[in-house]
């Protein structure tokens, strides 16, 4: 019988029985591991999806449906509410320009809100015309939320703006309530739920946020984790359409 033949690196010790390993070897932080933090990750958003998402034009999930941006996985359905934990957040300006040809507004670029341009862009109007482009600026404001169900995941991050922007502002009041009471604002777990709206130009799903059950020790602790990594480095948000014709960021059929 041949004898078993075994690779040797000079200078490393023979491991004689692979179901016998150094307790160092268990531990999560080693080998490539060590060269990874959180501005090596994409941090997915929640795609809340409409007629004309990516998702639905797939056949991954249905209008209503909360799905995740980079696998298209549905996160939550549309008959459930969605429940996040918001530990931090942003504002960014979605940039349009108008197309004559298609006669609607294209997606142009994203600008995020930050101390040194937040005066400049509070000034310029909503619209405008520019190098022979009519141009539209749109406020979009950005939680950073864990998922309860999927607690041990990447956080994702929730983008609230055009056609949600009174469900961003009414999240951002009940975080300020809370913060007078010397709360923070994941000390509690907000629900999104599905609401039918309309208007002359056709139909959507909106939504309404609510202030659910208080979360617990585990989830606080997880938020408070997340939220101490975002204080020193940059938590990097996908940025991908979830429009068939990239023609609007909240995917709406019109």
């Amino acid at each position: 019988m041949a004898k078993q033949q075994q690779a040797v690196v000079a200078g490393a010790p023979v491991v004689q029985n692979v179901n016998i390993l150094p307790v160092a070897a268990e531990a999560a932080n080693w080998g490539a591991c060590e060269a990874i933090d959180t501005t090596d990750l994409l941090v997915p958003k929640v795609f809340h999806q409409q007629a004309m998402s990516k998702f639905v034009s797939d056949g991954l999930a249905r209008p209503g449906d909360f799905c995740d941006s980079l696998s298209g996985a549905v996160l939550c359905k549309k008959e459930n509410p969605l429940e996040v934990i918001v530990f931090g957040g942003y504002k960014t300006i979605m940039v349009s320009k108008f197309d004559d040809s298609a006669n609607r507004w294209e997606f142009d670029h994203t600008v995020t809100v930050t101390p040194e341009n937040a005066k400049e862009w509070a000034s310029k109007p909503l619209l405008y015309e520019e190098n022979g482009w009519k141009w539209k600026n749109t406020m979009q404001y950005n939680f950073y939320v864990l998922l309860p169900a999927m607690l041990q995941e990447l956080p994702y991050v929730l983008s609230l703006g055009s056609t949600k922007s009174k469900a961003a502002k009414k999240l951002n009041t009940m975080l300020y309530k809370l913060q007078a009471l010397k709360r923070p604002g994941a000390s509690v777990v907000f629900e999104l739920k599905n609401v039918q709206e309309k208007n002359d130009k056709g139909s959507w799903f909106g939504l309404e946020v609510a202030q659910g059950r208080a979360s617990t020790t585990e989830e606080l602790a997880m938020a408070y984790m997340w939220y101490m990594k975002s204080k020193t480095t940059k938590l990097v948000a996908t940025e991908v359409s979830d429009s068939v014709s990239d023609s609007d960021p909240d995917s709406v059929p019109f």
